[in-house]
């Protein structure tokens, strides 16, 4: 019987390449690499960083204030109007920190606390009345480790505000909004690659597009802040 194949010749041309030779015919796929190199950095600049060190530090600072105040209240003698005082500065401090977090719309929109000279002069006040409503000089401080604690949360809180002032006058908080203003804008062309290019499930976002968490460790803490 002859053996001769009667298939169409284009029939014969597709089944005459091998498995090796489709292979090598297959489109390249960019490797995850050569696409990392093509997206924008993830990563905030040094600046950004420092930015948002200081912003951490200052709501820690309020948190001792606020410790303070409490321990104040056992240490330091005071009157009804003392307690009333330490009433005031406790709900200032949680102010403090709702707005370094920056999670209440009200504060961020707030022309005291959104502009850092304004804000400098509140946090500075809160740290002074502190200190005087205390009156540690009337007492052994370096005595007593209550009343040192006190005073140093008072003060730093003082300076920290002072920095806010002088970081106003030099334009700071602008160039703070311009590195926010950059990294916002990589984020949205990376995740515009993503989505154009199909990355989902990729190393460098997460599957709903966002930053994973690994590269979190890169950037600055806190993350309701950019």
């Amino acid at each position: 019987m002859d053996n001769t194949d009667l298939r169409p010749g284009w029939a014969s041309a597709q089944l005459s390449s091998t498995p090796e030779e489709d292979e090598e015919n297959l489109p390249e796929i960019p490797s995850s690499h050569s696409l990392e190199s093509n997206m924008p950095s993830y990563k905030r600049t040094c600046p950004h960083r420092l930015f948002r060190c200081y912003k951490f530090i200052t709501m820690m600072t309020a948190f001792l204030v606020m410790v303070a105040q409490a321990l104040s209240v056992v240490c330091v003698p005071f009157d009804g109007i003392g307690l009333v005082i330490k009433v005031f500065l406790t709900s200032f401090c949680v102010l403090i920190i709702l707005n370094e977090l920056e999670w209440w719309k009200m504060l961020r929109d707030s022309p005291l606390f959104s502009n850092w000279i304004a804000r400098g002069y509140f946090y500075a006040f809160v740290g002074i009345v502190s200190i005087q409503e205390n009156n540690l000089k009337e007492f052994e401080i370096f005595g007593s480790l209550s009343y040192l604690f006190i005073e140093t949360a008072s003060w730093l809180m003082f300076t920290f505000g002072v920095l806010y002032v002088l970081m106003g006058l030099f334009c700071c908080q602008l160039y703070q909004n311009k590195l926010r203003e950059d990294y916002s804008k990589r984020m949205a062309e990376r995740k515009k690659i993503y989505d154009n290019d199909g990355l989902r499930g990729s190393s460098f976002f997460g599957s709903d597009g966002s930053v994973p968490m690994s590269h979190w460790e890169d950037t600055e803490e806190s993350e309701t802040m950019v």
